[in-house]
């Protein structure tokens, strides 16, 4: 089964390359134009577009600075633009304001200030997008100014567009893959609560509330949630760092909880065991923008999120050194989005570098994480069951081993007791308590191997069946429990039976083995007595045989009991022929 799960997700994925891979073919659905040049200033509602800034302008770096409480954004436009910009998209990020100001050849500009309040969230996600001013022929350059901003990535993946580029033919094509992508995410929590209800393991709510993480991180990040209800900025902002942090929270602790006992080192088990706090942390202070490290940007995010890719990595080489099979599906599963991450954290940390989206290959990694991590919980699951399974098996085997006779193969009082009520209600009516005559003379003159080589015969002699339960009571002692017609004729035949397959069976003995019983037969109207109420008037019953001469069967129907004390038993001393009085047939 697993593997066709697998060839049938290789077979999805490789649909999904090829559909989403076809956005590239429409030329007009591109950005008009990407950044021309960077730079940064102080706030002056004067110079909206930076023009006294001169030679601050650095238009050989794709970097943008945030060590100024103003970040400008210049495009330069082209004098041949058949279809001229109107919406600047950019990365979500949090900034005061946005200033966005078009200047014309011969020096005239026109310029708009709005809050993020004022922009609009988009279905190319997590992109906003803003309508500019005005662009005519005329225009040569367009100038956006970021006010206290904190997302470095905001100012350089702006572009201009003619038109939304969310509803570009490319886009759309790209959301019907990300819907299918979070279809096929949102399928192992179904298969989690089949395996919950059989296996109540912890690593199967922590895989649960992971792909919940991504499919919210999926859904959000895409901007699909855009088309069913338009976010506010930094409400999106918000849910889109909290579903992030979430998942790794969420799959850090999977990871810790789904691999096996002992596959890994008590340091890498406690720094697992730390992660998740410290990943909710630093995601809680990049949410909440604390202003001291504005000036950081996403780098502090970048930073905080390092270690814990490097942990996890550990972890999994040092389970998967030490022979753990969850851990080859976790490489399998966590290896896109790790390299995803990494080249992420890489370009955003390193100057040279423009921040590097790859959000296909993000949306497949979390695919292929899920799939593979689902894989994994399915067979992690088998085995905890086969565990389980294998341990209900040795319990029942160790109990049936304590309620048998290990030197017989009968069952034993143990057995009997608890079970006697279910028997009576079943029809077993007639207790008969058998005791061999003169045992201790055969251990005494021939040993106890002889003794239970006379006991193993006895005990064959005594032919157990559906309607006949036979019990060794311990010693010499056996007890018959019958149901159906004729049952004390029948019980008499097994009695009598003892003598000839002991001299059949037992080669070297040169006397005959007998047995005393004591027969009850139990009618209706006892109500609920305990066994031993029964046992101890089959044991007087055999005590009488004993004293009439033994090789006997003494037998009774009752059917009550008249008050007498608990303790009585035949082997307390007493004279028993002076018991309670019995009501008998």
């Amino acid at each position: 089964m697993g593997q066709g799960i697998i060839r049938f997700c290789i077979s999805m994925v490789a649909l999904l390359l090829f559909v989403g891979s076809g956005g590239s073919a429409c030329a007009a659905d591109g950005p008009v134009l990407s950044p021309h040049c960077f730079a940064s200033g102080v706030m002056d509602v004067t110079d909206p577009a930076g023009e006294s800034l001169g030679s601050s302008w650095n238009c050989q770096t794709r970097r943008a600075p945030l060590d100024m409480a103003r970040t400008y954004v210049r495009f330069k436009l082209s004098d041949d633009m058949q279809n001229p910009p109107s919406l600047l998209v950019a990365r979500l990020g949090r900034f005061e304001q946005l200033t966005l100001t078009v200047v014309d050849d011969d020096g005239a500009w026109r310029s708009k200030t709005m809050l993020p309040g004022d922009m609009k969230a988009t279905a190319k996600g997590p992109y906003f997008k803003a309508e500019l001013p005005e662009v005519t022929a005329d225009s040569r350059y367009v100038v956006a100014a970021f006010d206290r901003l904190n997302h470095r990535a905001t100012a350089e993946t702006a572009q201009l567009y003619s038109i939304d580029p969310a509803f570009t033919v490319a886009r759309q094509r790209d959301l019907i893959v990300i819907a299918i992508i979070l279809g096929m995410l949102l399928m192992p929590l179904a298969f989690n609560a089949a395996f919950y209800r059989v296996l109540r393991e912890d690593f199967i709510l922590w895989h649960s509330m992971m792909i919940g993480a991504f499919a919210l991180l999926v859904g959000v990040r895409s901007g699909l949630i855009n088309l069913f209800y338009s976010l506010d900025l930094m409400t999106w902002r918000t849910m889109l760092i909290w579903g992030l942090g979430l998942a790794a929270a969420a799959g850090v602790r999977f990871i810790h909880k789904v691999i096996e006992p002992g596959n890994l080192d008590p340091l890498t088990s406690r720094l697992m065991a730390i992660l998740p706090v410290w990943t909710l942390a630093i995601t809680g202070i990049h949410a909440a923008d604390i202003k001291p490290l504005q000036s950081l940007g996403g780098d502090f995010h970048s930073i905080g999120m390092a270690p814990v890719i490097i942990i996890c990595v550990w972890a999994l080489s040092s389970a998967l050194w030490r022979g753990s099979r969850a851990a080859r599906y976790q490489v399998i599963g966590w290896t896109p989005l790790l390299v995803t991450f990494s080249a992420q954290i890489v370009t955003q940390l390193l100057p040279g570098f423009s921040p590097v989206e790859w959000l296909l290959m993000f949306y497949l990694g979390i695919l292929a994480e899920a799939v593979a991590t689902a894989l994994g919980v399915a067979d992690r699951f088998l085995d905890l069951k086969r565990q389980r399974d294998q341990a209900r098996v040795q319990a029942r085997t160790a109990e049936s081993e304590a309620e048998r006779d290990p030197l017989t193969g009968l069952m034993n009082r143990r057995a009997l007791e608890p079970r006697f009520e279910a028997l009576r209600a079943k029809g077993f009516s007639t207790l008969a308590l058998l005791d061999l005559d003169n045992f201790k003379r055969i251990n005494d003159d021939f040993g106890h191997a002889m003794g239970d080589k006379v006991l193993c015969a006895a005990a064959e002699a005594l032919a157990p069946g559906d309607d006949v339960l036979a019990i060794r009571m311990g010693g010499e002692e056996f007890a018959l429990l019958l149901r159906g017609p004729h049952a004390a004729q029948r019980a008499e035949m097994r009695r009598e039976a003892i003598s000839r397959h002991v001299a059949m069976q037992v080669q070297g003995l040169d006397r005959m083995v007998t047995a005393s019983m004591g027969l009850l037969e139990i009618t209706e109207g006892l109500g609920d007595l305990p066994f031993d109420e029964f046992y101890l008037r089959a044991d007087r019953l055999l005590y009488e045989a004993k004293e009439n001469g033994r090789n006997r069967t003494m037998a009774e129907a009752i059917r009550q009991f008249a008050h007498r004390p608990r303790s009585a038993d035949r082997r307390s001393g007493e004279d028993r022929r002076n018991a309670p009085r019995i009501d008998a047939a």
